[in-house]
């Protein structure tokens, strides 16, 4: 069970609390229901030592910058997102989130031309030439759309972070756990996007980019915001799942809609 600051209510992480950065000995560290009520102490504790590579690019060169952001967020996620300045503006984060995107774009990309490729061959071979030659039409509009994508998705992934952030943020305001500022959220959302490297996983790429990214959201909201993992985890999975739902009804009244016309047709028939 995680011990809570005798304090504030803060989180003991290395018999520090990560709220308000007292050193708090193992004889004074309390179970949740015996703390205090939990009072967010901005700029003290351990997110004091913010770094991230990434934001240091002047200092450290465009690839060592980076690659040391993807290792720290690869091997030390909760540290990462526990350090990572919560100020500053939104370009650096966005700017990576992009870059990581359009990787993530021409992976996917050229994993589905390489399938398209590999299918024309057998076809031909079994004498089904018109077959292979439509799919020899649908591989050049596949590389019209990919090198299109390149210059949508920027723009795509663009609205696409701030628009995950902004609905992430509105449910942690909604279930109390908007510690910080929507900055911070866009953050965490933007340097999530790390995940989009799993995509060079042939065939099962994109399942693990995407379950990759919802545990990185999940764990970057719990340590940046300093809130309880159920209340990042509710957070990010919420809106999933009443997307889910949403889609669900109007699936089942579209083929509703839909059963009814066809029964309907089959009594004027008759």
């Amino acid at each position: 069970m995680d011990k809570k600051c005798p304090y504030c209510g803060g989180s003991i992480n290395e018999d520090k609390c990560t709220n308000c950065g007292a050193m708090v000995p193992p004889e004074s560290q309390l179970d949740p229901d015996e703390a205090p009520a939990f009072e967010h102490i901005p700029g003290v504790g351990a997110n004091c030592d913010e770094d991230s590579p990434w934001e240091r690019m002047k200092e450290l060169g465009f690839f060592p910058a980076l690659i040391d952001t993807v290792k720290k967020i690869i091997f030390e996620a909760s540290t990462f997102f526990e350090g990572m300045p919560k100020h500053g503006g939104y370009g650096m984060p966005l700017l990576y989130a992009i870059i990581f995107g359009a990787i993530g774009g021409v992976i996917g990309q050229l994993w589905s031309l390489l399938a398209q490729s590999l299918s024309i061959a057998p076809l031909a071979m079994f004498g089904l030439s018109e077959q292979a030659t439509a799919m020899s039409g649908q591989m050049a509009f596949g590389f019209l759309g990919f090198f299109l994508g390149i210059i949508i998705v920027p723009i795509a992934v663009t609205i696409g972070t701030f628009v995950q952030a902004g609905i992430y943020h509105l449910m942690l305001m909604l279930l109390g756990g908007a510690e910080e500022d929507f900055e911070v959220t866009f953050r965490v959302v933007a340097y999530s996007k790390t995940a989009e490297i799993a995509k060079v996983v042939p065939i099962a790429g994109s399942l693990v980019a995407t379950i990759w990214g919802i545990i990185l959201c999940i764990n970057g909201l719990r340590e940046a915001h300093n809130i309880e993992n159920k209340v990042a985890v509710w957070a990010v999975l919420l809106p999933m799942i009443v997307c889910c739902l949403f889609t669900g009804v109007i699936v089942m009244i579209f083929g509703g809609a839909m059963l009814a016309a066809f029964s309907s047709m089959a009594r004027g028939g008759l």
